[in-house]
């Protein structure tokens, strides 16, 4: 595992911790990062020796028991009001509805952050009305780390070359592409750009890509 992503698994269960204090146990944790307890053990080690108070309490089996940080290590609280969070966080529910797990995942985090930073009565409080919050929506396809990967050739200006599934015909063909946008619409995820097949600009379904590379030739955009 390269240090970038401990380093960011690190901060991620010092960010979770900090949020919501005495609620997540050491398997709780470990479960939210997709890790064993012994990893996120000697996570909570790293933090502990940086300077960082992070205790844990023996109610932890119980539904209020866990890690707590003491330790004034964070930013202050934010001044928000509790409808300014309220809003916030249905904001963030009612998006990560219609991006689907991919954004999902990105709120998360962002939520947890914005927790942190949030006086302890108005988390209280959130924490209460966020059970009540129903977010009816329509999910668009899971599309794993296409997009990452999407994105980063688009900036590098890399040539793709997907293995599409077409409709007509149900099967899955080569599809060779300059991507010069990814773009969001309509609950779904489009790449658009120069496709060698066509030879003309087309746009992709993005979770109807099945398997994707990216290539060192480079392209440039049409004038």
């Amino acid at each position: 595992m390269s240090q970038h992503r401990q380093m960011a698994r690190i901060l991620r269960v010092a960010a979770l911790i900090h949020a919501q204090p005495r609620r997540f146990t050491t398997r709780k944790l470990a479960g939210r990062c997709e890790v064993s307890t012994r990893t996120i053990q000697r996570d909570i080690h790293v933090l502990r020796d940086i300077g960082m108070r992070v205790e844990y309490h023996p109610d932890g089996a119980s539904e209020y028991g866990g890690y707590e940080i003491t330790s004034e290590f964070f930013l202050p609280s934010i001044n928000l009001t509790l409808e300014e969070a309220l809003a916030l966080v249905t904001a963030a529910e009612a998006f990560a509805a219609h991006e689907g797990q991919y954004a999902q995942d990105t709120l998360d985090e962002a939520m947890a952050k914005l927790r942190a930073a949030l006086p302890p009565n108005t988390v209280r409080r959130l924490r209460q009305m966020e059970g009540e919050l129903n977010m009816d929506g329509h999910k668009v396809s899971e599309v794993d780390g296409t997009l990452e990967t999407l994105f980063m050739a688009v900036h590098e200006r890399r040539r793709v070359r997907m293995r599409y599934y077409l409709f007509r015909g149900d099967r899955v063909a080569d599809r060779p592409l300059d991507p010069y946008a990814v773009f969001f619409r309509k609950r779904a995820w489009y790449v658009a750009g120069h496709s060698h097949v066509h030879n003309e600009i087309r746009t992709f379904r993005v979770n109807r890509i099945r398997s994707l590379s990216v290539s060192m030739q480079r392209f440039e955009y049409p004038a």
